[in-house]
């Protein structure tokens, strides 16, 4: 038994003079993390050049008894959107919360007016290479999408103002380039599939699935349908 306890007084010695010089070096290799230049919580501003496909791209118009809604069919297939966002940045990773709107021309029962295309995007980059200055990246992420379309509803003759809430998946790839100590570019692609859930014509919101394609026709039988490839460029600003 003493002899027992000899050997493992020391093993203990040796451990404590391993470690104190390690401590006496500055860091302990082993628990070695790459940097990268710019860490901590940052804001962005991004653009995106989207093409867009889908339901809004159709002429459709559904109905609840005698409320129409007329869901807008844009001009255009491609379309800018302009966001801000807010998030984290570290060697490995980034999350950002991004809200982003698009004001596309559409046609609403005829009328050719201007709508509104908000977005709430929660999405994380994994960087492939640890602490360099240029790092490519993957992207995934969810959003919660609304649709704002002036009167882009009808109730007994009278026009109303109308609203389709969703929710969505996006993926992407890219590019992150911190060219300087507090800043950073990103460019990418994202693609973004959104589904719509609900209608709202100034009132209790209406189950898409539910809605019929004309006032006493079959019903829709499922939810709108919204897709759209993005180039994507924006600044990031630590703070």
């Amino acid at each position: 038994m003493k002899a027992t306890a000899r050997v493992g007084l020391t093993l203990l010695a040796w451990a404590s003079l391993a470690t104190a010089a390690g401590a006496g070096d500055g860091y302990d290799r082993r628990f070695e993390i790459a940097r990268a230049r710019n860490e901590g919580f940052f804001a962005s501003l991004s653009t995106r050049w989207q093409a867009m496909a889908g339901d809004f791209r159709t002429d459709l118009t559904l109905w609840h008894f005698d409320k129409s809604f007329f869901i807008p069919r844009l001009g255009r297939e491609e379309e800018f959107e302009y966001g801000l966002g807010i998030g984290r940045k570290t060697a490995y990773a980034a999350w950002e919360v991004r809200y982003s709107l698009a004001l596309p021309h559409a046609t609403v029962a005829g009328r050719n007016e201007t709508i509104q295309m908000h977005t709430l995007e929660i999405s994380g980059r994994s960087f492939l290479w640890p602490g360099r200055a240029l790092q490519p990246y993957g992207l995934l992420g969810i959003n919660i999408p609304v649709v704002y379309v002036k009167d882009g509803a009808a109730y007994l003759g009278e026009s109303l103002n109308s609203l389709y809430a969703g929710v969505g998946l996006n993926a992407g790839a890219g590019l992150s380039w911190d060219f300087a100590r507090d800043s950073f570019l990103d460019v990418g692609f994202v693609y973004r599939f959104q589904v719509f859930y609900y209608a709202y014509g100034e009132g209790k919101g209406r189950d898409i699935n539910h809605l019929r394609t004309s006032r006493d026709g079959e019903k829709f039988g499922r939810l709108l349908r919204s897709s759209s490839l993005a180039l994507t460029a924006g600044l990031g600003f630590l703070f």
